[in-house]
């Protein structure tokens, strides 16, 4: 004979209330998540370790739709608990990548590739499939430098100022920030350099940088005023010689690639840049709205060189004629997924004459773009 389990008796209504709470606490929870969006989405759960296999608690985690980044519905934020795990949910199908970070201890966000130091645990790309769950473990590491900002105006007058970072010798900007007249920001454990700008006063640029992973480095800048500054007048024409108005154009200083300067020629073709400090320069044009691309770019540059180099000295004028031409084809695009739905893409082309140098952009799912008259 089975013993039966032994049950405190209460009073009916008293069973009842807690029958009816019951009740409505599970009619409140289902309501919360309806069943289609249990059925057609899915989630991401997992835990946040440092490389000691640590948690960390509290760290900021995203998950953004790697095939449509720049929608403003395409990111999924969190937060990691007191064991460091998390749990991102109602996520529609899709190819994530998930990243996280934790700026107080030390864990800058890997997503900008300057802060990337090889680590490729700390994110990764993962599946999300309807009504499935997939569990993803991200390790945070090594702790970053720290870089303290003291910088100061010719008067000794503390300022905010912008940041370009470029890692090791290379030139090319790869991180851009700014920070108050007194501002701490993490950096690398990796060899980088960087350049201190403000308006109407001179770039101080860095030495080669080598910190450790957790040191703070002490910076103490006293920026100067402007030496005499000079003019570059640009005039855009296209083949057959008439002007080009409304044609974008911008100057680069060849020294220093992020000093970029961008503007919009009138009615006649021409732009004035003023207040230009003197140096070697290269400018540009393009008009994409004419067919003409922007040939700085590689993959568009055919034949002869559609932009110009100079040498801006003191207090002088630099007067430059850029031609345009030819008129490069559009490419019409109407991008669809298996189901017919519109869908952004992201296309890389290689053409023939240079198969070692791929042009890789995002388009939506409806896109005109101009491609190089060569075989591609």
């Amino acid at each position: 004979m089975v013993k039966q389990p032994s049950i405190t008796s209460e009073p009916c209504s008293n069973r009842g209330e807690g029958m009816k709470t019951i009740l409505l606490g599970l009619f409140i929870s289902l309501a919360l998540v309806p069943a289609s969006v249990q059925q057609t989405h899915g989630s991401i759960e997992g835990v946040i370790r440092d490389l000691s296999g640590a948690p960390v608690a509290g760290a900021s985690v995203y998950a953004y739709d790697y095939y449509n980044a720049l929608s403003r519905n395409g990111r999924f934020n969190t937060t990691a608990d007191s064991n460091g795990r998390y749990a991102l949910r109602n996520l529609p199908p899709s190819t994530y990548s998930i990243h996280a970070y934790k700026e107080s201890d030390g864990y800058p966000d890997t997503f900008f590739s300057f802060f990337d130091v090889g680590n490729t645990k700390a994110y990764q790309l993962v599946q999300v499939n309807a009504g499935a769950m997939a569990e993803v473990v991200l390790e945070l590491g090594p702790k970053y430098a720290v870089l303290k900002l003291s910088v100061a105006d010719e008067d000794g007058s503390a300022i905010p100022v912008g940041l370009t970072f470029m890692k090791g010798n290379d030139p090319k900007p790869t991180y851009e920030t700014s920070v108050g007249p007194n501002g701490e920001i993490l950096v690398p454990p990796v060899p980088f350099r960087f350049v201190i700008d403000a308006d109407g006063l001179r770039s101080w640029h860095s030495k080669l940088l080598s910190p450790l992973s957790g040191e703070i480095i002490p910076i103490t800048v006293r920026l100067n005023g402007h030496a005499s500054l000079g003019t570059i007048q640009l005039m855009v024409i296209d083949s057959s010689g008439g002007p080009v108005p409304g044609a974008s154009v911008y100057i680069v200083d060849s020294t220093d690639p992020r000093r970029r300067t961008d503007a919009i020629a009138d009615s006649k073709g021409v732009h004035i840049f003023r207040d230009v400090l003197p140096g070697t320069y290269t400018a540009h044009a393009y008009k994409e709205s004419e067919g003409y691309p922007d040939t700085f770019i590689r993959f568009f540059a055919i034949g002869e060189r559609k932009w110009h180099q100079m040498k801006l000295p003191l207090r002088d004028t630099a007067v430059v004629t850029i031609p345009l031409g030819p008129k490069y084809p559009v490419l019409r695009l109407s991008i669809r997924d298996e189901r017919g739905k519109p869908v952004a893409a992201r296309l890389t082309f290689t053409r023939a004459d240079d198969p070692n140098h791929p042009y890789s952009v995002g388009v939506a799912p409806t896109a005109r773009l101009l491609v190089p008259p060569v075989t591609l």
